[in-house]
């Protein structure tokens, strides 16, 4: 059951999202920014996106959806588990200036049929991502647009009634069997503080080199992501601290300073997997 407190971020996520879809162009920078920083609020957005993105291939898909003919197109992907991770993605690259939006909307979404391009891209880019959130965790009715793996997450986030208590004793449970199991089948606690004590050093020497990197209009983003990062670890956090790292990669690229350690921190969590 989500909690109150969740469901409020969720929902001001849901608004901040409706402001870019019914306004124009002006501060629709204020607008992106503000809907990441509501995502990366929310444990529930980040865990679902985290899920998305296990098998998601970002640039894959931004070039499937470039369309050339019969006319410059850009065309999002039709399932929800795509759209998802692509929609954050694509903001993220808008947010972090390697994709410039004027530019991208004078490309794709060039002005017909008296509809501006902000308001195309916006509809169709932004909507969907708002819709799939809303029904999954704001919408009393079921969404009809769900494939197998993404019922199942909505059944677990709707249909899941226990009460506290119970969900803890399962949690214990759960826990305690694991921990009988075989190293072979299952990663070690000890395995697991040494992979967030790693993650952390590595955030904290980011944190230290940032002090100093010239592109100053990047930092406070990439200062964000990376001490959102370290509370993942404190938390012990793994579906959020993953996502984080996957879309902290894009955005270190345009950081010299910390692209590196940016580089180290991804492979830390490869190699967790190996």
């Amino acid at each position: 059951m989500v909690s109150i407190e969740e469901l409020a971020k969720i929902n001001n996520l849901v608004n901040s999202c409706d402001e870019l879809v019914s306004g124009k162009f002006i501060l629709s920078e204020y607008k992106i920014a503000k809907i990441l920083k509501d995502i990366g609020e929310s444990k529930e957005i980040y865990k679902l996106l985290a899920e998305c993105m296990q098998n998601f291939n970002f640039e894959r898909e931004f070039s499937r959806a470039q369309i050339s003919l019969p006319r410059r197109n850009f065309i999002i992907p039709e399932e929800p588990e795509k759209i998802l991770p692509f929609v954050f993605c694509l903001l993220m690259e808008i947010n972090n200036k390697k994709i410039n939006l004027n530019s991208f909307l004078n490309e794709f979404y060039s002005n017909e049929n008296g509809v501006d391009s902000f308001t195309k891209f916006a509809q169709s880019v932004v909507k969907p991502f708002r819709d799939i959130i809303y029904s999954l965790y704001l919408s009393k009715d079921k969404p009809e647009a769900l494939n197998d793996e993404m019922e199942e997450n909505y059944i677990k986030q709707t249909t899941n009634n226990k009460t506290d208590n119970d969900k803890k004793e399962e949690e214990s449970s759960m826990q305690q069997n694991n921990e009988e199991k075989d190293d072979e089948e299952s990663i070690s606690k000890d395995e697991m503080e040494k992979f967030y004590l790693d993650c952390k050093t590595i955030c904290n020497e980011i944190l230290s080199e940032l002090k100093y990197e010239k592109r100053k209009e990047y930092v406070d983003d990439a200062r964000y992501v990376v001490e959102t990062m370290i509370i993942a670890c404190n938390e012990s956090n793994f579906r959020t601290l993953s996502a984080l790292i996957i879309s902290f990669g894009a955005m270190s690229e345009s950081l010299k300073s910390i692209r590196f350690l940016s580089r180290e921190l991804k492979n830390i969590l490869i190699s967790f997997f190996a």
